[in-house]
C-alpha cells in the first residue's frame, strides 16, 4: 500500500537521519529554508530574516513553531560562524566512484534515470571481489543520509551487492532502522512520485521532503498550528510538489473546513487523477463533505489497481449499505476486514449489514426456499454477529456439495470454537482440510476468466486457517478443560502440530507465531517460546508484541536481565503498555533491587502509564523495604488507602489484583506482629484468587497463631503446588514438631536435606528432635541416629553454636569425653560463650566432680552478657545441693531469682532448699509469695510444710481445702494422695490411707504420670494390712499404664535418665506383693545404674530405701535403719523412710 513508503521515510526522518548526522539538532540547509532565505554566511541577513518571521510566531499560541524558528536561527548562525571547510578532492577509486553517485543523486533528472544507476553498478569496482564490500559500504554510508531513490534502483543495488542476504552483517555496521528501510525498499513497489516535482534540476528536493514529512506528521496528529507553520515554510522553497495540495486539504479538514479541503482535492486530482494517495485521502474528504459519488469514483479507481485496499473497501461497503444493497456492501466489508479485522467501527458496520442480510435469509429459511449459498451466507452472518449458537443450529447435520463443503466445515468449526465446543471445532476443522483442494478446483471450474487461479492461490491460506482453528481449540482444551495430565499433554502436542502445519502453509504469518509462542508458554516451555519470539523479531525488529511475550517468558524463566532488556526494547516502540513496566519492576523486586524498581515506576509515571498492578508494586516496595514498626505502619496505611481506591474503581480492578492487595495488607500486618489481622486479610485474598503464595502465607500465619492443624492442611496443599520445595518442607517439619509429631517432623527435615543437602538449619533441627526423644525415652538408638546429623551440621558451619549442640547430644548420652571436647572447642571459638562453660560444668556435675563443676558454672556467669540465661545459676544451686551445702545452694538460687525475676522454676528450687534447711517459716512465705493464697498449689505445698512440722491435722485440713477447690480430677487426685500419705506414714492407718489412695486412683487418668505410683501406694497399704495378694490387680493396672505410655516395660526401664527410680518403682511393687526374688532382681540393678539426671541429692534415696527393704526382710534391722536414715537424710519429704526410721528405732530400743 502507498502508506508503507511514507511510514518508512517517517522512521528514517526521526531516527536514522539523526544517527547519521550525530544527533545535530537541525541541519543548516533546513534552517535556512525555515528562515526563508538562501544559504548564506551573512549574519545580518540571518538576523533580519529571523526578526521578520518572529513577529508572525506567538510562543504562547505556537510554542513548537517558536522553538523551531529559534533552532533554525541558532543553526544558521552556527553555520555562519563555522570556517569554510576545504573540500578534499576525491583520490581513491572508491572516492571517485562515490563522487559519480553524488553527481547523479543531486540531479533530479539523473536520480530518476535508472539507466545511469545501472551503468554505475556495472562498473568493475562494484563487481570485483576485492573492492565490492568497500564500495557497498561506502554507497550505503552515502545513502543513509541520501536515501530518496526509486525502489527499482534499490533492487538493482540489492542485486549487485546481495543486501538482503547480508542483512546480519549490515546490521553490525549501520543503524537498524536504516537497514529495515533498505530491506523494505528492496522488496517494495511503492514509490514517492518524484517525477511530479517542480523546480530546478539541482534543487534541494531532500530538504523539501524533510519538511514535507514533518508536515504529514503534524496533519496526522491534528496539530493545525504546527502544520500551518511548516506549510508556509514549504511554500517559500524554490521547489514544489502537488502533494502540497493534498496536505493543504488535510489541514483544512483538520480545521473542519471541509468545503475548502474538497476544493484542494478537486485541483489535485486534476493533476494526479490516478495517484493512490491522492485518491484515498481525496475519497475520504469527499465522503465527509457529502460528495458521495465523487468519493465512490475515487475508491473504485483504487480497487482497480489494488483490490485489497482497506480504505476503499471500507467506504464502498458504507456506500452500498446506504444504497440498500447489503449483499454488495458485505462483499466490500469482508475485503476490508481481511486487512483490519479489529476496527470496531468497521465491525459495527458489518453487524449492521448482517442484520439486513439475516432478515432476508431467515425469511427464505422459513419458507424453505433457501439455497446452500444462502445457508452459508446466513451462517457467516450469525458468526460475525456473535450468534454462535444459531450458527451451530443452522449448520449441524447439513450436507454440502463439493464447491461448498470446505467452507461449510470451516464455518462450522469457527462456530463450535466460539461456542466453546472445542472437540467439535477440532473435528470440523479436520474435516475441512481434505475438502479444500476439491472445493477450490470446483470453484475454479465455475469462475469467470479474470477470476481464474484465485481459488487455487488461496488453498495454503485456507489450510493454515483450519489448522489455526485446530490449534486454538486444542490449546484452550488443554489449558481450561478438566483433563488428565496425559490428555492435556496430548492436546498441547496436537495443537503444536497443527500450528506447525499452518506455518508450513503460510511461513510469514505473525498470528500463527503468536499462537505457537502462547502454547509453549502455557506448557511452561519458555525457552521454546523465546525462540519463536526471536523469529518474529528477526522478521520485524519493531514487533512490539514479540518483545512483550519474550519479556514474559524471561520473567517466568527468572532471567532478570532478559526482562529488563525486553522492557527497554518494547518501550522504545510503544511506551504506553503497563505490563512491560510491571514485569520490569517486579523482577527488580524479585532480586531485591528496590531502587531500580522505583526507577521503572518513575519511567511509568513520566509516560503517564498507570495500572492497579503498578500501584501494588509501589506498595510492595514500601513493605519489602520496611524495617522499623513505623515503616510497616506507613506501608499498611498506604495499603488501606489503596484498598479504598480499588473499591471505588472496582470494575477496573480484577479479583486477582484485589487478592494481591489483601495479600500485601496481610504481609504488613505480619510485619507489625498483628497475626490475627493478617489471617483475616490473607483469607480474603484466598477467597478471591487461589494462589499458592497466598496459601503459603496463610499457613505461616496459622502456624504463628499456633493453629497447627489448620496450618498443616495449608502446608499440605502447598506441598502439592510447589512440589519438592525446601522451604515448604522445612516449615512443614517445624509445624509437625510444634504439634508434637516428631516422626513426621524428622521425615520432612530429611526431605529438606534431599532437596538441599547444604540447608543451613535442617541438620540442627533433626539433632534437636532426636535429642528431645532421647531425653523422653532414654533410648540411646536416638543418640546414634542424631550424631551424623550433628557432625554434618558442623561440616556446614563449624561455629561455637553447633559444637555446643553436638556436645549437648553427647552429654545427654553420657559420652562425657566427647561432650567435653566439643564444649572446649566452642569456648576456643567464642571465649565469652556462657553456654560452653555451663555445659562443660554439667559434665562434672553429673560425674560428681563438684568442685570442677562449680568453677565452670561460675566462669559461665562471669562471661555472661547481662541477664542472658539463668541456667548457670540453677546449676550452681543444684551442684551445691548435691554437695549438701544448702546455704550456698540457697544463695545461688536467690541470685538467679533476682537476675531473672520472671523465672518460676528457680523459685521452686528456693522452696525446696528452705525445706531442707528446716527454715519452714521462710519456706511458707516463699510459697505464699510464689503461688498466691487460696490456690490449690498453695494449699498442697503448705500442707507439706505442716507435715514436716508434724502438724498432721493442719496438713490434712489444707489438703481437704485443696480437694474441695479442685476444678479438675487431676488436682483432686493429688489432694487425696497427699491425705493418704499422712494417714499411711504418720497416722499409721493403712486402712484409711487405702481409702484415700483408691479415691485418688479413681480420679487419675490411666495414662497420666503418677498413675503407677498411686497403684504402688495401694499395694503398699494392702502389704501393711497383711493382704499383699489384694495388691496384684493394681500392679497389673500400673504395668498396663506404663505399657501404654512407653510401649514396653523394657523401654521404661532402659531410660538411663531415670533408670534408678524406675527400677525402684518396679522392684517395690514386687516387694509389696511379697515376691522377694523379683524385688531383689530389680533392686539389685539400682546401684550400677547411672544417677538420675534430675536428682539434686548427694545420696540416692531410692537405692538406700530399696536396701532398707531387703535388710528389713532379712531381719537385719540395724542395717535397715542405717539405710532408711541415709534415704531421708536429705529428703525431708521421703515419708516412707522417715516412717521406717521412726518404726525401726522403736523396735531396736525394745530389743535392747
Amino acid at each position: 500500500m502507498f502508506f508503507t513508503f511514507l511510514d518508512f521515510c517517517d522512521i528514517l526522518e526521526n531516527s536514522v537521519d539523526k544517527c547519521a548526522k550525530g544527533m545535530i539538532s537541525m541541519d543548516e540547509t533546513i534552517s535556512f529554508s525555515i528562515l526563508e532565505i538562501e544559504k548564506t554566511k551573512e549574519k545580518q541577513a540571518i538576523q533580519d530574516a529571523y526578526r521578520r518571521l518572529l513577529v508572525k510566531v506567538n510562543p504562547e499560541d505556537d510554542p513548537e513553531g517558536f522553538k523551531r524558528l529559534r533552532e533554525a536561527y541558532e543553526a544558521a548562525n552556527a553555520y555562519a560562524d563555522r570556517p569554510e571547510e576545504l573540500k578534499k578532492a576525491p583520490e581513491t577509486p572508491v572516492e571517485l566512484w562515490i563522487e559519480r553517485v553524488r553527481e547523479i543523486y543531486f540531479s533530479l533528472s539523473k536520480r530518476l534515470d535508472v539507466s545511469l544507476w545501472e551503468g554505475l553498478l556495472k562498473d568493475d569496482i562494484c563487481l570485483d571481489l576485492d573492492t565490492s564490500v568497500e564500495i557497498r559500504d561506502a554507497l550505503l554510508d552515502f545513502l543513509a543520509d541520501n536515501y530518496r531513490i526509486k525502489t527499482d534502483i534499490w533492487k538493482m543495488i540489492d542485486k549487485t551487492f546481495n543486501l538482503q542476504e547480508e542483512r546480519a552483517e549490515l546490521l553490525e555496521k549501520f543503524h537498524p532502522n536504516f537497514i529495515d528501510f533498505v530491506m523494505h525498499q528492496c522488496q517494495s513497489d511503492d514509490d514517492f512520485p518524484y517525477e511530479a516535482f517542480q523546480g530546478a534540476d539541482d534543487g534541494d528536493y531532500d530538504t523539501f521532503l524533510y519538511h514535507y514529512y514533518e508536515l504529514c506528521r503534524k496533519n496526522d496528529s491534528g496539530d493545525v498550528e504546527g502544520a500551518g507553520g511548516i506549510l508556509d515554510t514549504l511554500k517559500h522553497l524554490p521547489v514544489s510538489h502537488p502533494y502540497l495540495m493534498l496536505e493543504e486539504a488535510r489541514l483544512e479538514r483538520n480545521r473542519q473546513e471541509l468545503s475548502k479541503a474538497s476544493g484542494w482535492i478537486h485541483g489535485l486530482l486534476a493533476l494526479m487523477e490516478d495517484d493512490m494517495r491522492s485518491l484515498a485521502y481525496g475519497g475520504e474528504i469527499f465522503w465527509e463533505n457529502g460528495e458521495k459519488e465523487e468519493a465512490k469514483d475515487c475508491f473504485e479507481k483504487i480497487l482497480k489497481d489494488c483490490p485489497t485496499h482497506y480504505m476503499a473497501n471500507k467506504y464502498l461497503a458504507k456506500h452500498y449499505q446506504e444504497q440498500g444493497d447489503p449483499v454488495k456492501a458485505k462483499e466490500y466489508c469482508v475485503e476490508a476486514l481481511r486487512v483490519s479485522s479489529q476496527e470496531e467501527a468497521l465491525l459495527e458496520t458489518m453487524r449492521d449489514i448482517n442484520q439486513s442480510l439475516m432478515k432476508l435469509y431467515e425469511e427464505r429459511l422459513e419458507k424453505e426456499e433457501i439455497s446452500d449459498d444462502d445457508v452459508m451466507e446466513l451462517g457467516w452472518c450469525y458468526l460475525q454477529n456473535d450468534l454462535f449458537g444459531k450458527g451451530v443450529a443452522l449448520l449441524e447435520g447439513r450436507t454440502m456439495g463439493d464447491s461448498k463443503k470446505a467452507e461449510y466445515y470451516s464455518l462450522l468449526s469457527k462456530c463450535y470454537l466460539m461456542e466453546q465446543q472445542y472437540q467439535k471445532a477440532v473435528d470440523a476443522a479436520r474435516a475441512c482440510i481434505p475438502c479444500i483442494q476439491t472445493e477450490a478446483e470446483a470453484r475454479e471450474a465455475e469462475a469467470e476468466e479474470e477470476e481464474k487461479g484465485k481459488q487455487l492461490d488461496r488453498i495454503p491460506g485456507r489450510i493454515a486457517g483450519a489448522c489455526e482453528i485446530i490449534a486454538k481449540a486444542l490449546h484452550t482444551l488443554a489449558k481450561e478443560g478438566e483433563l488428565s495430565k496425559e490428555e492435556q499433554a496430548s492436546c498441547y502436542e496436537q495443537a503444536l502440530e497443527a500450528i506447525d502445519e499452518a506455518l508450513k502453509q503460510e511461513p510469514d504469518s505473525r498470528n500463527y507465531r503468536i499462537e505457537q509462542a502462547q502454547i509453549f508458554m502455557d506448557q511452561e516451555e519458555y525457552q521454546k517460546a523465546v525462540d519463536v519470539c526471536d523469529q518474529m523479531i528477526e522478521t520485524d525488529r519493531n514487533d512490539f508484541y514479540a518483545y512483550v511475550l519474550r519479556q514474559k517468558c524471561c520473567y517466568e524463566m527468572h532471567n532478570g536481565q532478559g526482562v529488563v532488556d525486553n522492557f527497554y526494547s518494547a518501550k522504545d516502540i510503544y511506551n504506553g503498555y503497563p505490563q512491560i513496566y510491571e514485569l520490569a519492576a517486579d523482577v527488580f523486586i524479585r532480586y531485591g533491587q528496590y531502587d531500580d524498581a522505583r526507577g521503572i515506576l518513575k519511567q511509568a509515571e513520566e509516560a503517564e502509564v498507570g495500572s492497579p498492578k503498578l500501584d501494588l508494586i509501589h506498595l510492595t516496595i514500601g513493605r519489602e523495604t520496611a524495617e522499623k514498626d513505623e515503616e510497616f505502619k506507613a506501608a499498611y496505611e498506604e495499603a488501606k488507602k489503596l484498598e479504598e481506591k480499588f473499591k471505588e474503581y472496582r470494575e477496573s480492578v480484577t479479583d486477582e489484583q484485589m487478592a494481591e492487595l489483601y495479600y500485601e495488607i496481610a504481609r504488613c500486618c505480619r510485619g507489625l506482629d498483628r497475626q490475627r489481622d493478617a489471617l483475616k486479610y490473607i483469607e480474603k485474598a484466598c477467597s478471591l484468587h487461589q494462589d499458592k503464595l497466598y496459601l503459603w502465607i496463610r499457613a505461616n500465619t496459622l502456624a504463628d497463631l499456633k493453629e497447627h492443624d489448620r496450618a498443616m492442611a495449608d502446608y499440605q496443599l502447598c506441598e502439592k503446588e510447589y512440589g519438592e520445595n525446601e522451604l515448604v518442607y522445612e516449615n512443614m517439619a517445624r509445624c509437625y514438631a510444634s504439634m508434637g509429631k516428631r516422626s513426621q517432623a524428622l521425615e520432612y527435615y530429611k526431605k529438606v536435606l534431599k532437596v538441599n543437602e547444604e540447608n543451613p538449619r535442617a541438620n540442627s533441627r533433626i539433632v534437636d528432635i532426636y535429642t528431645d526423644i532421647l531425653k523422653d525415652t532414654g533410648d540411646l538408638k536416638y543418640f546414634k541416629e542424631a550424631v551424623p546429623f550433628a557432625t554434618r551440621q558442623l561440616e556446614l558451619d563449624p561455629c561455637a553454636y553447633y559444637y555446643i549442640e553436638r556436645g549437648l547430644l553427647y552429654l545427654e548420652a553420657g559420652e562425657w569425653d566427647l561432650a567435653e571436647a566439643d564444649f572446649i572447642k566452642a569456648a576456643e571459638l567464642e571465649p565469652d560463650n556462657t553456654y560452653a562453660y555451663n555445659n562443660q560444668g554439667c559434665i562434672y556435675k553429673y560425674t560428681e566432680q563438684y568442685e570442677k563443676a562449680v568453677e565452670l558454672f561460675k566462669k559461665s556467669i562471669e562471661v555472661m552478657e547481662e541477664s542472658e540465661t539463668i541456667i548457670a545459676y540453677s546449676n550452681l544451686g543444684g551442684t551445691y545441693e548435691r554437695m549438701c551445702d544448702f546455704t550456698r545452694a540457697l544463695e545461688w538460687y536467690q541470685k538467679g531469682s533476682r537476675e531473672f525475676p520472671q523465672n518460676r522454676a528457680i523459685r521452686k528450687d528456693i522452696i525446696r532448699v528452705l525445706k531442707k534447711m528446716q527454715l519452714l517459716d521462710k519456706a511458707m512465705e516463699e510459697i505464699k509469695s510464689f503461688y498466691g493464697e487460696d490456690t490449690i498449689a498453695y494449699y498442697l505445698e503448705t500442707g507439706e510444710i505442716y507435715v514436716q512440722m508434724k502438724r498432721f491435722a493442719k496438713a490434712i485440713s489444707l489438703y481437704q481445702t485443696a480437694r474441695k477447690k479442685a476444678e479438675n480430677d487431676a488436682d483432686a487426685s493429688d489432694a487425696w494422695y497427699h491425705i493418704g500419705d499422712v494417714y499411711l506414714y504418720y497416722k499409721k492407718n493403712p486402712k484409711k490411707a487405702l481409702e484415700c489412695y483408691l479415691k485418688a486412683l479413681d480420679l487419675k487418668n490411666k495414662n497420666a504420670y503418677g498413675y503407677d505410683r498411686c497403684c504402688r501406694s495401694i499395694m503398699e497399704c494392702y502389704y501393711e494390712l497383711g493382704t499383699p495378694d489384694k495388691g496384684a490387680p493394681y500392679q497389673k493396672l500400673a504395668l498396663e499404664s506404663i505399657g501404654r505410655r512407653f510401649g514396653h516395660i523394657d523401654k521404661y526401664l532402659n531410660d538411663f535418665y531415670y533408670r534408678r527410680s524406675r527400677l525402684y518403682n518396679i522392684g517395690a511393687m514386687y516387694y509389696y506383693l511379697g515376691d522377694l526374688e523379683m524385688a531383689r532382681k530389680y533392686f539389685g540393678q539400682i546401684e550400677k545404674a547411672a544417677k538420675c539426671r534430675h536428682c539434686n541429692f548427694q545420696e540416692c534415696e531410692d537405692y538406700w530405701e530399696a536396701m532398707g527393704f531387703l535388710y528389713e526382710e532379712d531381719g537385719k534391722l540395724a542395717e535397715a535403719l542405717n539405710c532408711y536414715e541415709k534415704a531421708c537424710r536429705e529428703s525431708v519429704r521421703n515419708d516412707l523412710s522417715i516412717a521406717k526410721v521412726e518404726l525401726l528405732t522403736k523396735k531396736l530400743k525394745k530389743q535392747r
